[in-house]
């Protein structure tokens, strides 16, 4: 039988597994260019990680800005109907003025059609050519001027209508 070699004592004992970053008695061991370079590795994992939060903050604050944001095709119809109502305001006040510059009443500047005001305008002054002219006014009754009851022309029936009235 043979026996099991005896170790030599010159030879270095096997080395430990990992178990974790290194201890500082590790890091003392190893020669200064390896850690030189662990410094490097370590400062590049940090800046690694340090950038990765701050992408995430951002990414955060860029989704909910996006979920706060109004739908685009909402927005373009909420425009498209201001854009509707103010032009249907503008045809109302052009059909209005022209009314009025054109004498015509209230009924018939309703009425008024065009989609500019141009059209609204010829239209306005064909009804103001259907319209009578204005004529004289005549002058209503004043009222200080007898315009009222007739007196009685009988001084009986003036008597008569005095002592009425002082009985009732």
């Amino acid at each position: 039988m043979s026996t099991p070699p005896t170790p030599d004592p010159n030879t270095p004992p096997p080395p430990a597994t990992p178990s974790g970053p290194p201890t500082a008695e590790q890091l003392a061991e190893l020669p200064d260019w390896a850690r030189a370079h662990l410094d490097g590795l370590t400062g590049q994992l940090t800046a690694a990680q340090q950038a990765a939060s701050t992408s995430a903050a951002e990414l955060a604050a860029a989704a909910a800005k996006l979920a706060a944001a109004p739908d685009p095709a909402a927005a373009q119809q909420a425009l498209q109907a201001a854009a509707d109502r103010a032009a249907a305001a503008e045809l109302a006040a052009t059909r209005e003025r022209l009314g009025r510059q054109y004498g015509l009443p209230d009924a018939l500047v309703a009425r008024l059609q065009g989609a500019d005001q141009a059209a609204m305008e010829t239209d306005a002054k064909a009804l103001a050519a259907l319209l009578p002219a204005p004529g004289p006014r005549m002058p209503s009754p004043d009222p200080l001027q007898g315009g009222g009851t007739p007196a009685p022309g009988d001084p009986a029936q003036q008597f008569a209508q005095l002592i009425n009235s002082a009985l009732s």
